[in-house]
């Protein structure tokens, strides 16, 4: 039987992004809407280091492909209009009148360009462990580039189709991932990648270009963020605090052999993504008994280890103490998570441990009590809209179901209309949230958690389902497991995104 929990629900409001460090006035709640109308954050800072201008870029694609490739990046310095009317996407304006930077694309006949022949890609094909020849092929090619490593800030590595064999392999049940091999290496090297599939090229002789605009704007902003641009921040922030997304790494296939590595991914009050943080767990737990039994937990060492070291790092970035500490994971803390973490953080009293879980099987359905007909009475049934993103839905003192999909007002830019829903269609699915430790009110809980599935630089969506504490930590993981020696890889996100 559905379940009424109508008077208890909360809905807190669309939160605002930045793009600007003079002028607070500079805000809107679509990252696309912003950059197009008052350029990156880091753009009003004068002096600013980085990115470099112009942003320049290497390439590693195959001799019969490479035209094409150059004339799509080419098209990102070209205005690209919309040939309709769209919810949410803007014109892309070209790349200088967005990011204020300039983008160099190497000419065909370059040292900044390496081209693979079909016949290398062939004989990869033809050896027994074909995806390793293929990263130890792509690796040669990288480092042809390592000379002229003063004249490139990123590097596009094109996937060709004739490629995507190599991509992903299941070898006896571990999963080959050519992605994250190459980023492995790429980091210690110094080195930032960003991968083109050439499946993923859009046409331009399409008679609707909306999904030319959308990669355009993709793309460009990974170029941006990955040359070192700060593309936009929080609006509202609390100050001190830092937001912690912990996962962890396993890097050999069986129990006895396995390393596990502590990863965190550290963000500022602002939803800047600062650093990450590796730390080898030496004494892994394991709990067997539970459905959480192939999930290691730290020992109270091992977690007092590690926030040491995020609150040093903090205050080394920051300059000022730390006040205030949110850790995000996926998995539930354990008493000896908890003891360590409160240990390092001694002298702080705010701390808030959370597990988030996308895995829920509740959904909710907005009513039509907050709609009202002609002669404004109000509209009994179900509503035309899914319900509001930013809704919460307590289900006891410690734990809340939070919509971070659904209907967002304000946004759709289409004459006339008012209503946003980004997934289009389908009822939206809530993730839970479990406190375990803190006292905040469950709306500033739920409010950093919204806040921060704005933040994945990766896309100009208006949202991700899940927090960038949570994504960007499982995806650091995924890429670190891959690296030999861990004391050589840097830690700035951007070498792994």
């Amino acid at each position: 039987m559905p379940i009424n929990y109508a008077s208890q629900y909360i809905v807190i409001n669309e939160p605002e992004l930045l793009f600007s460090a003079t002028e607070k006035k500079y805000c809107h709640k679509s990252p696309i809407v912003g950059l197009s109308c008052w350029g990156p954050y880091d753009s009003s800072i004068s002096g600013r280091i980085t990115p470099n201008n112009p942003i320049r870029l290497a390439i590693i694609s195959v001799h019969e492909k490479i035209s094409r490739l150059l004339e799509y990046l080419n098209s990102l310095n070209n205005t690209i209009r919309l040939s309709e009317a769209n919810d949410y996407l803007v014109e892309y304006e070209g790349f200088y009148n967005i990011y204020k930077t300039k983008l160099f694309i190497p000419p065909y006949e370059n040292n900044l360009i390496q081209l693979i022949s079909q016949e290398e890609i062939e004989q990869c094909k033809n050896t027994e462990d074909k995806e390793i020849s293929f990263v130890e092929l792509i690796k040669k090619y990288i480092r042809n580039l390592l000379p002229f490593r003063d004249k490139f800030d990123v590097i596009i590595f094109h996937v060709t189709d004739e490629m995507s064999e190599f991509e992903r392999v299941n070898i006896n049940g571990y999963v080959f991932d050519l992605r994250d091999h190459i980023k492995a290496f790429c980091a210690p090297n110094n080195l930032k990648i960003q991968f083109i599939r050439e499946r993923s090229i859009p046409s331009n002789e399409s008679s609707s270009n909306v999904d030319y605009v959308r990669k355009a704007w993709w793309l460009s902003l990974a170029i941006y963020c990955k040359a070192g641009g700060i593309p936009y921040k929080l609006k509202e922030t609390i100050p001190g605090t830092v937001y912690v997304g912990l996962s962890y790494a396993i890097s050999a296939t069986s129990r006895k052999n396995k390393i596990v590595l502590g990863v965190s991914q550290i963000f500022d009050e602002t939803g800047e993504g600062i650093r990450f943080r590796l730390l080898p767990v030496k004494k892994p737990l394991w709990n067997r008994a539970d459905v959480y039994k192939e999930n290691p937990f730290m020992s109270k060492e091992d977690a007092r280890q590690l926030f040491i070291t995020i609150r040093q790092d903090y205050q080394a970035i920051n300059g000022e103490p730390l006040k205030r500490v949110v850790v995000h994971k996926t998995t539930p803390f354990r008493a000896q998570e908890i003891a360590g973490i409160c240990e390092a953080l001694t002298g702080i009293d705010k701390i808030e441990l959370l597990t988030i879980q996308s895995n829920v099987l509740h959904r909710l359905i907005r009513g039509a009590d907050d709609q009202k007909d002609a002669t404004g009475k109000p509209i009994k049934g179900v509503a035309k809209f899914p319900v509001k993103r930013g809704t919460i839905l307590p289900l006891d003192t410690d734990t809340f179901l939070l919509f971070t999909q659904g209907d967002v007002e304000g946004i759709n830019l289409r004459k006339g209309r008012y209503h946003y829903y980004q997934e289009g269609r389908g009822i939206p699915r809530p993730i839970l949230i479990q406190r375990y430790l803190g006292t905040a009110p469950v709306e500033t809980v739920a409010e950093d958690i919204l806040k921060l599935t704005k933040m994945n630089w990766n896309n100009l969506q208006l949202y991700n389902r899940l927090p960038v504490t949570i994504i960007f930590a499982h995806r650091i993981a995924q890429i670190v497991k891959q690296v030999e020696n861990y004391s050589d890889i840097p830690f700035d996100f951007r070498y792994y995104i």
